[in-house]
């Protein structure tokens, strides 16, 4: 039972670009238990509970005011500690230092603790400092800043520093009031099993979870004479129930955070451990009804498998487990239409069923999935006017994708000039937001594409040149782990200038703009054979490049080129019949082969 008084055990501060750290902490920290021999001990903080309790995620930064918003300031002030993400981009953001200032005008300068993502502490370079200011300087006794250094209580996410589960657990220590070596002698062994030997740990939870079915009986013990047994039964039970749940959730999010980004044998190692949390999860329901906590471990395992299913080429078990995910949270978010989170879960639901429905062509099923989910983004309260921009533009994008398809330019290219300036938008709020950058070059890319398609070949070509112009400097100054999604991005809005520059039939630009792209893809789908989505790219830009060469009469270079990408995408469509997207990429190929 969590013991503090305040509504939230802490308030993470961070940057809108900064949204995947404050995802993971905020999962992480709410789905944390406390290990057993420290609950109910005294620490500097208080007595232990066994959970950390609610946490507060700042989802995004404020924008167009000069103010915080009276909703954020209520929630600082609600909070018993104050997290903040450090980066260089933080360091450099108006509102994570007002949360700052005003949190030290509370007069908790003591509760506050940061965790370093990227950057320097106290940088020479001030272009690499990763602290606020605010969070350098004490406060007067009046709340106000003084200009006395700081030293704030820090963990290191980074590699080179504590790494990311030591810091967690460093602001976990920090949160409870208990000694980070002490906190990290108890979790240790059982970090290393969860996170290095996924399947000794699940061997484990099903002895676990054979003892759950034992417990199950308690339902059988109902008579007056053995209620006090039935009663202890229940408890046990019960417990043995949520720390079953709450493990294979960490599961769930935890290692598919660590994961989700690793090629080779580690993404099939990835999807069977989402299998086997839906294996687990399954057993604990039999013979009895999983809580609310049960069911949303099991939606968010469906909508991951789905997604890693996608890219493995099974989109027929993708599109089932989707929609199975969507049945679990519609009637969650319809139950609790107050729960943020399940309703954005349900709309995640909604955006995996129209992605698989586009890749089979079902563009009428599609549209309705993608304006299902819109309209539900659309009514979900947002005070600070920007938390849901991305995602209902990245709506719109699928949308507009699907009228450029249909054949709709006029409206194609009006969506994505809409969301071109939506992005832009973002970024104006947030300079280093490498995510709203590259959705902006894609915007405009696609916008080239809407207007070739309607006529303007002068307007395309201006929307081309600024994409790829602004998509050479993606990347650039990003994390070695985020470089291949960057990379992705810009080989694709590359692509798609090369697809406008053809229809304008500057055929010898276009090659030039596909070569650019393809020495991009090439070396990220070597690095990744398992990931069929970069395979698929190989072989598509492969076929265009190969037809421009054609048209521009390098017959021999085209013969070869098709070639390498009929033998790269024939595979894809014998793996996954259903993908209408890989098929029609397999005919395009068959004909950009000059005949002889």
């Amino acid at each position: 039972m969590n013991n503090d008084p305040s509504p939230y055990r802490a308030f993470i501060s961070y940057r809108h670009a900064d949204k995947a750290w404050g995802d993971w902490l905020h999962k992480a920290l709410e789905a944390y238990r406390v290990p057993r021999g420290l609950v109910g001990t005294e620490g500097h903080a208080g007595v232990v509970p066994d959970r950390l309790g609610r946490v507060f995620r700042d989802r995004e930064e404020l924008a167009a005011a000069s103010d915080l918003a009276v909703e954020i300031q209520e929630a600082l002030r609600r909070s018993a500690n104050l997290i903040v993400i450090c980066s260089r981009g933080a360091a450099q953001s108006h509102w994570v230092n007002e949360e700052i200032v005003y949190w030290k005008g509370l007069g908790r300068e003591a509760r506050v603790f940061a965790i370093i993502v990227d950057g320097e502490p106290n940088a020479l370079d001030p272009a690499n400092e990763c602290f606020p200011p605010a969070l350098k300087f004490a406060a007067n006794p009046d709340g106000t800043l003084s200009d006395r250094p700081a030293e704030p209580i820090a963990a290191d996410a980074r590699e080179a520093g504590d790494g990311k589960e030591n810091a967690k657990l460093k602001l976990i220590a920090g949160l409870l009031g208990v000694g980070f070596d002490q906190l990290r002698r108890r979790e240790a062994e059982a970090q290393r099993r969860a996170f290095r030997r996924f399947a000794a740990i699940a061997a484990a939870l099903v002895l676990a979870f054979a003892g759950l079915a034992g417990a199950a009986g308690w339902f059988a013990w109902q008579s007056e004479v053995q209620r006090a047994e039935a009663v202890a039964q229940r408890s046990r039970a019960e417990a043995n129930l949520d720390t079953g749940i709450g493990t294979a959730k960490a599961f769930i999010t935890d290692l598919t955070a660590d994961l989700k980004t690793a090629a080779g044998a580690q993404r099939g190692f990835l999807i069977r451990m989402q299998q086997r949390a839906l294996a687990l999860l399954d057993a604990l329901a039999s013979g009895q009804k999983l809580p609310e906590a049960g069911d949303e471990a099991k939606a968010q395992a469906l909508v991951e498998l789905a997604a890693g299913l996608i890219d493995a080429g099974d989109t027929g078990t993708a599109m089932q487990d989707a929609e199975a995910a969507h049945a679990i949270m519609q009637r969650l978010a319809t139950a609790r239409p107050d729960n943020a989170g399940y309703t954005n879960q349900l709309t995640d639901s909604l955006d995996l069923v129209g992605t698989i429905k586009v890749a089979w062509a079902d563009f009428p099923g599609a549209l309705e999935a993608f304006s299902a989910s819109k309209k539900i983004r659309e009514g979900i309260s947002d005070p600070s006017g920007i938390g849901q921009t991305g995602p209902l533009t990245d709506l719109l994008m699928r949308i507009a994708d699907i009228e450029l398809s249909s054949g709709q330019y006029a409206k194609a290219g009006r969506d994505f000039d809409a969301a071109y300036y939506a992005y832009d938008g973002l970024l104006r709020a947030d300079l280093n937001d490498t995510e709203a950058s590259a959705r902006r070059c894609l915007a405009q890319a696609k916008k080239g594409l809407a207007l070739a398609g309607a006529g303007d070949l002068d307007g395309a070509g201006q929307a081309a040149d600024a994409a790829i112009a602004d998509a050479r400097h993606l990347g650039a100054a990003v994390a070695p782990e985020d470089a291949a999604y960057y990379g992705g991005l810009a080989a694709t809005v590359m692509v798609v200038g090369g697809d406008v520059y053809a229809a304008r039939r500057d055929f010898e630009r276009a090659g030039e703009t596909y070569d650019e792209a393809l020495g991009i893809i090439d070396p990220l789908a070597a690095e990744d054979p398992t990931s069929k989505a970069r395979q698929f790219a190989l072989g598509a830009a492969l076929a265009k490049y190969a037809a421009v060469l054609g048209a521009n009469g390098e017959m021999d270079a085209a013969v070869e080129l098709a070639a390498k990408a009929e033998a790269t995408l024939a595979p894809l469509v014998t793996l996954d019949p259903l993908n209408k997207t890989w098929a029609k990429a397999l005919a395009e190929a068959r004909a950009s082969r000059p005949a002889p």
